[in-house]
């Protein structure tokens, strides 16, 4: 196969999408919705928990980036830019819906391990509901700093260019929000979190 055949056949980098996608082209928006769609609806699912506004929030985080798609100039790269819109949309929607209770779904088992007895997988859905009661708790900056420190794996830096924060701010979020995670944790479980 020639050069030229190859670079035909390549699929687009998200970046190239992207700028077709700003110039208007509706098949390339929609490409990047197809490729990036699960994962978007995956990292909501960590920050929300297993919650029927999970769809709803995905589609809001499309709608906006198709608005902010013209300020992209490939300054970052494009998945950065989408965690840029996830972390807004998910920070509007906690603030929000901040007074609402937390209402988990069925598919929380899934997140469960599936080789345990009936009563391991009790106690492990029962302290699956507990983190995500206590993170629904933390204020929304906090759980975003936390979410992208301790769960995405950022660095604190990388997240601050995220949310637009210096990253000392984020740094002091992230842990701010793990201490009332374990504090949390430790009241609702007989004290066994939060020990150091």
């Amino acid at each position: 196969m020639s050069s030229a055949v190859a670079k035909r056949t390549q699929p687009l980098t998200d970046e190239q999408l992207a700028a077709r996608a700003r110039g208007g082209d509706r098949a390339a928006f929609a490409a990047l919705y197809r490729r990036h769609v699960g994962s978007v609806y995956g990292r909501i699912t960590r920050l929300l928990g297993p919650t029927s506004d999970r769809e709803d929030v995905t589609q809001e985080v499309f709608s906006r980036l198709h608005r902010a798609l013209p300020g992209f100039r490939g300054d970052c790269r494009f998945t950065t830019f989408l965690y840029r819109v996830v972390a807004s949309a998910v920070h509007d929607h906690l603030r929000a819906r901040k007074r609402r209770p937390l209402e988990l779904r069925d598919d929380l088992d899934t997140w469960l391990p599936a080789a345990t007895s009936a009563e391991q997988r009790l106690v492990a859905r029962h302290d699956l509901e507990l983190l995500f009661r206590g993170m629904q708790r933390m204020a929304a900056r906090k759980r975003i700093a936390f979410w992208l420190t301790r769960i995405e794996g950022f660095t604190c830096a990388e997240a601050g260019d995220i949310v637009g924060a210096p990253g000392p701010t984020v740094k002091q979020r992230a842990r701010a929000a793990e201490r009332e995670l374990r504090r949390y944790l430790a009241k609702h479980t007989g004290g066994h979190y939060g020990q150091s």
